[in-house]
């Protein structure tokens, strides 16, 4: 039997590992290398080459030659495949010939309970605050876990400033800071805030990204309210498939940016992504773009 774990990767490969333990195998990812295929399927006492196929850099040559071998195995022998982002090609191959448990990445409200989870786990008793602090930064799901474990080895009360400050990846309520700057005019704070997160290790595309996230979601936001003037905190977040957290902010911010200034900065965004893209020094377009945004906003709610 073929049995595929796809979906997050980090979640695939915990559930890879523990089935890998419960059929006495090593919990180890292997390549699909010629000895590790031929010794899957006829190992020996002492066979070194057992584990987990490791498929997430899979070639299409190296997947021919590794189907090949998947074809030939038989029924009552048992493999197991790490294959997180299949192609479209293998996905229908092993809808017919594997079974396949799908681990998706949590989002919105279920990244946020994850965490909770990972705090119950670790033991951890904090806040509500912190437990959204964290879905909400650029971790992916291995990422939460890790920080997660390095808040478990901390003594003394968990704040969001303290916690902030600890973050290996800075947290998505980042865009929210600049927009905020940007939409008071506070074109200095806001090319400094953009400098700092550099500093820290950010990429300028991904705060683009994010930035150009929000702006996209404001904008739905807006004829959400067109449509329903009294659309509540809670309705907004379901339509926007966002966190009650960010709907709070999104509608905040809304009230101090004028509808007709989101179209023209979803345009400024996109087009310092493209020019970042394709030779432009990314971190002048981002500033570029800051710049523009600042002279477009307009003046700060009461």
């Amino acid at each position: 039997m073929l049995l595929v774990f796809s979906g997050d990767p980090y979640l695939a490969r915990v559930e890879a590992n523990k089935e890998a333990r419960f059929q006495n195998l090593p919990p180890r990812l292997l390549p699909p290398s010629e000895e590790n295929l031929r010794g899957l399927f006829s190992p020996g006492l002492f066979e070194t080459s057992q584990g987990i196929l490791d498929f997430s850099a899979l070639s299409d040559e190296d997947w021919q030659r590794a189907k090949a071998y998947l074809e030939a195995v038989p029924e009552d022998r048992s493999v197991l495949i790490y294959d997180p982002k299949p192609t479209s090609g293998r996905t229908r191959w092993y809808k017919r010939r594997a079974e396949v448990r799908h681990f998706p990445t949590p989002r919105f409200r279920e990244r946020v309970i994850f965490v909770q989870n990972l705090f119950k786990t670790h033991g951890i008793k904090a806040p509500a605050a912190l437990a959204h602090l964290l879905a909400e930064s650029n971790a992916d799901t291995e990422g939460l876990v890790w920080e997660v474990e390095k808040l478990a080895l901390l003594e003394g009360p968990l704040t969001p400033e303290r916690v902030k400050a600890l973050l290996g990846a800075p947290p998505a309520s980042s865009a929210f800071d600049l927009m905020e700057k940007l939409e008071r005019g506070e074109l200095g704070e806001a090319l400094a805030l953009a400098d700092e997160l550099m500093r820290q290790g950010e990429n300028p595309l991904r705060i683009l990204g994010a930035l150009a996230w929000h702006y996209a979601k404001l904008t739905e936001l807006a004829l959400l309210h067109e449509e329903n003037p009294r659309l509540s905190v809670e309705e907004a977040a379901r339509a926007l498939g966002v966190a009650p957290f960010s709907a709070r902010k999104l509608v905040k911010s809304l009230r101090r940016q004028p509808p007709e200034a989101l179209e023209d900065a979803l345009a400024t965004l996109l087009t310092a992504e493209l020019r970042a893209k394709t030779g432009s020094d990314p971190r002048l377009a981002l500033e570029a773009a800051l710049v523009r945004l600042c002279r477009k906003s307009g003046t700060p709610a009461p």
